[in-house]
């Protein structure tokens, strides 16, 4: 688990993204095998 504690906007719309494509939507796939939380 990763606790994250910052102003992650962009983080956030990388993830919830559906329209990610090249280096964008790696990584996406990178980060999601991490359970990424915002405190």
């Amino acid at each position: 688990m990763i606790y994250i504690r910052s102003d992650c906007r962009a983080l956030q719309w990388l993830l919830d993204t559906k329209d990610s494509s090249g280096r964008l939507a790696r990584w996406a796939i990178s980060l999601s095998a991490f359970n990424i939380v915002d405190i």
